[in-house]
C-alpha cells in the first residue's frame, strides 16, 4: 500500500520543518509549501490524502483555502486540519464552520497532532471502503427497518444516524462531524449528564489528546446552529451537558 500523502502549507520553516520530520518518520509522504495561492493546482492534480494548513496572514489566507477546495468537485472530499496561533472560540468556531475537520492550536504537541491525523485519515478510508449492498427485497426490507430504527427525534430536532443529517422543524441543519457527534450522543440517551472526557473518549478514544475547553468551543458553535432547539442542551456546571426538555 502506498504511503498517504500529506501536503503542509505553513509560512513558518520552523514549522514546516518539524511537521514534515515528523510525520515521515510515521510513514506518511510529506510536501510542504510557503503559501496557500500557489498550491491550489497541485492539490487539485495531486490529490493529497490530508491537508494541514495554517491560518495564513498573507495572499490567501487558510479559511479560503478551505472554501476553495471544499466548492471545488475535485478536491471537495479532501479532509484538512487547520493548524493556528488563534485560540478564541470565534476563530475555532468559525474554522469548524467552514469545513475542516479538525483545528490545532499552536504551539502544538506533536502526539496529539499524529493522533489526530490518523483519526481523521482513518473516518476517511471506513467512507470510501463502504461495501455496495444488493439489493433484493429481502435486504430493503431490513433496511428500511434499519434506517426507521437509526433516526433519533427529540422535540423539535430529528437525527439521520445513517445519513448523517439533522433536521430542525424540518429544516435541514449543516453540522461538523464532530457537531453531529456530540449531538448524536446527547439526544441517544436524553437527561443523561455527560462529562466533557466522556464526551471526548466516545468520539476519539482515550487516546485521544485534546483540552476539554475544545468541547465548550464546539458547543457554542453546535447551539448556534440549532437555534432555538439549542436550548434543549443544558449546561451542568462543572460537569459537562446533557439534552433534555426546555
Amino acid at each position: 500500500m502506498n504511503p498517504r500523502k500529506i501536503f503542509i502549507i505553513d509560512d513558518e520553516f520552523e514549522t514546516r520543518e518539524i511537521l514534515s520530520y515528523n510525520l515521515k518518520k510515521e510513514g506518511f509522504e510529506v510536501d510542504t509549501f510557503t503559501g496557500a495561492l500557489d498550491t491550489l493546482e497541485l492539490i487539485e492534480n495531486y490529490k493529497p490524502d490530508l491537508i494541514i494548513t495554517d491560518w495564513l496572514k498573507f495572499e490567501l489566507d487558510g479559511l479560503e483555502l478551505c472554501k476553495k477546495l471544499k466548492l471545488n468537485p475535485a478536491t471537495s472530499s479532501i479532509p484538512i486540519i487547520i493548524l493556528s496561533e488563534k485560540n478564541e472560540e470565534v476563530d475555532i468556531v468559525t474554522a469548524l464552520e467552514m469545513v475542516a475537520e479538525d483545528y490545532i492550536t499552536k504551539p502544538f504537541r506533536m502526539k496529539e497532532l499524529t493522533t489526530r491525523i490518523k483519526k481523521v485519515l482513518k473516518r476517511e478510508i471506513l467512507k470510501a471502503h463502504t461495501p455496495i449492498i444488493k439489493k433484493t427485497e429481502e435486504t430493503i426490507s431490513h433496511l428500511n427497518k434499519k434506517y426507521e430504527s437509526s433516526k433519533i427525534k427529540f422535540d423539535k430536532i430529528l437525527i439521520d444516524k445513517i445519513n448523517h443529517e439533522v433536521h430542525v422543524d424540518d429544516r435541514f441543519i449543516n453540522l461538523t462531524y464532530s457537531e453531529f457527534k456530540l449531538l448524536e450522543l446527547l439526544a441517544d440517551r436524553p437527561g443523561k449528564v455527560f462529562t466533557r472526557s466522556q464526551i471526548i473518549e466516545s468520539e476519539f478514544g482515550s487516546e485521544y489528546l485534546v483540552n476539554e475547553r475544545a468541547i465548550d468551543v464546539r458547543m457554542v458553535g453546535l447551539r448556534k446552529k440549532l437555534g432555538a432547539s439549542g436550548k434543549l442542551i443544558k449546561t451542568i456546571r462543572s460537569v459537562g451537558y446533557k439534552m433534555c426538555g426546555v
